[in-house]
This record gives C-alpha cells, sequence and structure tokens, in this order.
C-alpha cells in the first residue's frame, strides 16, 4: 500500500507536465499563425523540454525555419490589419502619394512601432497617372491600402519588411507568357488591357 501512495505524486507530476506541453504545444501554434516566430520558437523549445520524444513540437519547430519569411509576411499583414486609421480624405490623389501618407499615417498611430514600408514597382510610371478619390473614416490600415489598389487596379504583396505594389498585369504581360517578350494580338496592341 505504501507504494501505491509514493507512485500517486509522480503520476499527478507526470499528467501536469503533459497538460502543460499540450498547452504550450496550442500557444506555439497560434503564435506561428499570427506571425510570432519567437514565441512560437520558445513554446516549441519548451515543449521539447518537458517531452523530448514530441515529435508533433519537433516538426513545427522545423516548420518554423522553413516558413520563416512566409510568417514574417503573415505578421506585416495581421498588423497592417491591427492599425486603425480615424480618417482618410484622398481627392484626386496617385497611388504613390496615397501610400506615403498611409505610411505616415500608420506610423502615427503606431507610435512609430509599426511602419509598412512601402515599395513601388511601377518603372514605368503607370500608377502615376492613375489619380482616385477616397474618404473613409475609422477602418483598418489594409482596408483602406486594398481600396487604394483597387482604384487604381495595382496589386501588394507582403514580404518580410515591406509591401510590394506594382500595377496588375505588368509581371505577366512584361515578361510574355514564357518569360519572353510581351505578346502581341492582331490588332498590333499589348495583350494587356491597361
Amino acid at each position: 500500500m505504501g507504494a501505491f501512495l509514493a507512485l500517486a505524486p509522480c503520476a499527478l507530476a507526470q499528467e501536469s507536465t503533459t497538460a502543460r506541453a499540450k498547452a504550450l504545444y496550442r500557444q506555439g501554434l497560434i503564435a506561428m499563425e499570427q506571425g510570432q516566430i519567437d514565441t512560437a520558437r520558445t513554446c516549441f523549445r519548451e515543449v521539447l523540454r518537458l517531452q523530448p520524444r514530441n515529435v508533433n513540437a519537433s516538426y513545427q519547430l522545423k516548420q518554423l525555419e522553413l516558413r520563416r519569411k512566409p510568417l514574417l509576411a503573415k505578421k506585416r499583414q495581421l498588423q497592417m490589419k491591427s492599425v486603425r486609421i480615424p480618417s482618410v480624405d484622398f481627392d484626386a490623389v496617385t497611388l504613390p502619394d496615397a501610400l506615403d501618407a498611409l505610411n505616415a499615417l500608420v506610423e502615427k498611430q503606431t507610435k512609430g512601432k509599426f511602419v509598412p514600408n512601402f515599395i513601388i514597382q511601377d518603372p514605368e510610371g503607370i500608377l502615376e497617372k492613375r489619380r482616385f478619390s477616397l474618404k473613409l473614416g475609422a477602418v483598418p490600415a489594409s482596408i483602406v491600402l486594398q481600396y487604394a489598389l483597387d482604384n487604381t487596379r495595382a496589386t501588394a504583396r507582403y514580404d518580410e519588411h515591406a509591401i510590394v505594389v506594382r500595377p496588375v498585369g505588368k509581371s505577366q504581360a512584361a515578361r510574355g507568357p514564357e518569360g519572353g517578350t510581351p505578346e502581341k494580338s492582331g490588332t498590333g496592341k499589348s495583350a494587356d488591357p491597361f
């Protein structure tokens, strides 16, 4: 009977270790989805300290390294969604001007803790010619960006350190379908309708 009582605390300790490892693993997965790589790494390492043979935590730790850039891009995207802009009033502005203003608004709203860092890839200056107006209030910065992109027929790609903006259709139209010259239709015009 004495041996049974001595094993009871060990079983409770094992159960609490297992529960803690499960909770940390879930925390790590949530941190990964939010692009918080350091938090996720810490959680998965702690799971492995508690349970050295936990293959799921080991796998996720390796995935962190393999998916580092997309996870950091996701973090930038989520940060844009979390920043609320009190009001925007753009009147006949170009996209580069709107992005400069949005960059400043986001930096101001986050008190300098986050800056979107827009990079415009438009060597032909197409986006300088397209003007738009936009009036919004109390919306996330990501919504302001999306409306600005939609109004100027542009697209954005979230990267680790910046948001890259380019006109729609330029990447494929500039190279053609196989990376060569742009395709020509029967009228001698480019296949890009813009």
